[in-house]
């Protein structure tokens, strides 16, 4: 995990998006794989580096196989940006909860996830944009997809 190559947009975009709004709390929700020693060594070290403004109190991780939705306590809203419908889809069973699916490379060709997109290649300033148009919209109780 530790020399996993950072989507940059996403990185200065999520950046950007902390330093134009330090009242939102973020925080990185990451699963690991339970019978790796590494795994989450090498997550702490690459947030480490790569975000070094957000304190590590705001790292959760959950083993893979946990639903990520437990980190949150009953009646907080969350919005979670991920890669990966499964997470998502399982985030939006919680009322109060919000996803966003990043479309990568990787994953988002497909149609799995319904809800709102944003694209990993914007630029930084757009992609802090577009981040922030979802919250105003949740924050509001605006329909988000």
């Amino acid at each position: 995990f530790r020399s996993l190559r950072p989507q940059i947009g996403v990185i200065f975009g999520l950046r950007l998006f902390m330093r134009q709004h330090p009242k939102i709390n973020c925080y990185i929700l990451s699963a690991y794989l339970r019978d790796s020693r590494w795994a989450k060594k090498e997550k702490e070290e690459w947030l480490r580096e790569f975000f070094p403004d957000i304190p590590k109190a705001h790292w959760l991780f959950v083993p893979c196989g946990q639903e990520k939705s437990s980190v949150l306590r009953k009646g907080e809203t969350g919005i979670l940006l991920d890669d990966h419908s499964p997470n998502l889809k399982e985030w939006v069973k919680s009322p109060r909860n919000y996803g966003i699916k990043l479309i990568n490379p990787i994953n988002g060709a497909g149609k799995n996830w319904t809800g709102a997109r944003i694209r990993y290649d914007l630029p930084p300033e757009e992609f802090a944009k577009e981040l922030y148009r979802f919250v105003e919209k949740v924050g509001k109780g605006e329909e988000v997809y």
